[in-house]
């Protein structure tokens, strides 16, 4: 009974750890329903988009939205074609500000909308194999 309890536990502060539904900084992260992935599954997913999108120097997200079962599921060819290993997609979309100054790849202080695609193989976790313009 102590294992149970202590796995419950553990699974809970997991769950709060992971957890990116709602708002988080500037940005709203909007988790949806699925009828195909767990809640996990998308928090873990949304995670790595937001780790990658730290790389996006000066830009600030402002929200990044599951795209939902029916795009998720018709674009695991298109990550496919990145490793004919991966078994799961996500999408999601996004909107961000780029760089007040601008930059080599931004136009100043300009709001972009993207699609991010995220996938996974059956012994790993969630991936960005892809993204930009949506």
């Amino acid at each position: 009974m102590t294992r149970k309890i202590s796995a419950a536990l553990i699974a809970g502060l997991l769950m709060l750890v992971l957890c990116s539904c709602g708002k988080t900084g500037t940005a709203y992260v909007d988790c949806g329903n699925s009828e195909i992935y767990s809640k996990i599954d998308i928090e873990t997913a949304a995670s790595a988009v937001k780790t990658r999108f730290l790389t996006l120097k000066g830009c600030t997200l402002h929200y990044l939205k599951y795209a939902g079962d029916e795009i998720s599921e018709s674009s695991l060819d298109y990550c496919k074609d990145f490793d004919k290993d991966f078994e799961k997609c996500i999408v999601f979309e996004s909107s961000f500000q780029s760089p007040k100054n601008g930059g080599e790849v931004w136009n100043p202080d300009d709001e972009y909308t993207w699609r991010w695609y995220v996938a996974k193989r059956p012994l790993g976790g969630w991936k960005v194999v892809s993204y930009g313009y949506g």
